[in-house]
């Protein structure tokens, strides 16, 4: 039974992007087709191993769906198609080496999750991962988190404010600043308005799922206190005003909390392609206003015109752009990943300090719309060449399996009945990878550390009977 699920799920992974190219497009078939291809091939086939198995590998599922729909079905209809989200033409000889970087990427990753040894790669594990849940410290944290979310939306504009759309909400705010461009400070009273909740209703339902799972009773107060949580989310992170991938993160992490069951592997794969490719391009229905029709909108343009020519498909355009800019100037030579992870520098300090990557090349380019994502690939392409290419997958392949070996450990064994936080971090990270791996790097670590922070609180002992 396992092995049909397999070939079933691999043929359709494998026909799927022919059968979405249809006969509206004249057809632009070039060498260029051929890495692409075989990224579609491997990626389909370990999401079709991991359809069938079914191991609880949620990160690493994650990983292989943005490289299948991302950089193996875009660009294999962008290039059959020659039609790009953004403006450009490019030589076959560049779309190539483009494809090349995807490959290299991959058996890079490999290397780390697969080739080195398990008893190496799990023993790096940082010992905060393995660090118990306080439930007394959640508690006083989610009161926290409540009167911060309180505060914070209140001086974003009370609740009204999280009903309408995101350009109004910030004219909103620009109307009410004496103080000229206030994006920075939104955007940081929206993480304190919206993280410390999030984080804390999941750290809620990971110690109410373990102890489900071990037969222990879980209070009427913690019950309630999740419900709680779970209202303060549900309107903070409306689809109204609420970016489309945040969202997808809460609603994966939801999921990937849920005791294991071998058919869901099978369940996030399609699941996750099916909503990538046909409802991701039409979820910002309420990005500019709320008088739309869905309906409309799904009749104005087909799946291949969205994944063809819609700037949420873009991350192989853009890696073809940083190859281009790259090879006619020179490497950044670690500036932009270190600008990166030091976010936290003031630019008045760092006066050098790197624009977002997705920038940074959109004003090399030339092109009139700069605020662009710069997936993982164009990163390290900018930074180092084939050299950080290969080196950075490779540590982020030993990155990926360490956090699926220790969240399935700590999921099933017998001896740490008390939940671990790696519980908590791992299914927000697999959803939320979607985002970082399709960049920009900068802004996506800032937010991350922002989740981050709020975990680690977790694990802080506090004398306080809450339970």
């Amino acid at each position: 039974m396992r092995a049909q699920i397999f070939f079933l799920a691999w043929l359709f992974l494998l026909a799927l992007p022919v059968l979405l190219l249809t006969n509206q497009y004249e057809k632009h078939f070039s060498i260029s087709l051929i890495p692409i291809f075989i990224c579609i091939s491997y990626s389909g086939y370990r999401l079709a191993y991991i359809s069938a198995i079914g191991r609880q590998e949620i990160v690493a599922t994650t990983f292989w769906v943005f490289i299948y729909v991302f950089l193996g079905i875009c660009p294999f209809l962008q290039i059959s198609t020659n039609t790009f989200p953004w403006p450009g033409y490019y030589e076959d000889a560049v779309l190539f080496k483009a494809g090349m970087i995807i490959l290299t990427s991959i058996f890079s990753f490999e290397i780390g999750n697969r080739v080195l040894p398990k008893k190496f790669v799990t023993t790096i594990a940082p010992t905060i991962l393995k660090k118990p849940i306080q439930l007394n410290t959640v508690g006083l944290l989610a009161i926290v988190a409540i009167i911060l979310a309180i505060y914070f939306q209140h001086k974003l504009g009370g609740i009204a404010n999280l009903f309408v759309t995101r350009i109004e909400s910030t004219q909103y705010l620009q109307d009410q600043s004496t103080t000229g461009t206030i994006a920075p400070k939104i955007a940081l009273m929206n993480k304190l308005a919206r993280t410390p909740t999030y984080v804390i209703l999941i750290a809620t339902l990971v110690v109410w799922v373990t102890y489900i799972k071990n037969r222990k009773k879980i209070s009427l107060k913690w019950k309630l206190l999740a419900i709680i949580l779970f209202g303060f989310v549900l309107i903070l992170n409306n689809p109204i005003s609420t970016p489309r991938l945040m969202i997808g993160t809460i609603l994966l992490s939801f999921f990937f909390i849920l005791p294991w069951q071998r058919q869901y592997g099978l369940y996030i794969v399609f699941g996750l392609i099916v909503t990538l490719v046909l409802v991701f391009p039409f979820s910002d229905l309420f990005r500019n206003t709320l008088d739309v029709s869905l309906k409309e909108r799904i009749e104005q343009k087909s799946v291949i015109d969205t994944l063809i020519s819609k700037g949420d498909f873009d991350a192989y355009q853009l890696l073809v752009d940083s190859v281009v800019v790259i090879d006619n100037t020179s490497y950044q030579l670690g500036k932009q990943i270190s600008s990166a992870f030091l976010f936290w520098v003031p630019r008045s300090i760092w006066i050098n300090k790197g624009k977002p990557t997705g920038e940074f090349i959109a004003e090399q380019v030339g092109y009139k719309y700069t605020n662009l994502s710069a997936p993982l690939w164009m990163e390290f392409y900018v930074d180092g060449g084939w050299i950080f290419v290969v080196i950075g997958f490779i540590g982020y392949g030993i990155f990926v399996q360490a956090l699926d070996y220790w969240n399935y450990v700590y999921q099933f064994s017998t001896k740490n009945l008390s939940p671990k936080i790696v519980l908590i971090f791992v299914p927000i990270y697999a959803g939320y990878q979607i985002f970082l791996l399709r960049g920009a790097l900068l802004p996506a670590i800032a937010y991350l550390s922002s989740i981050v922070l709020f975990i680690y609180l977790c694990s802080i002992r506090v004398t306080l009977n809450i339970k």
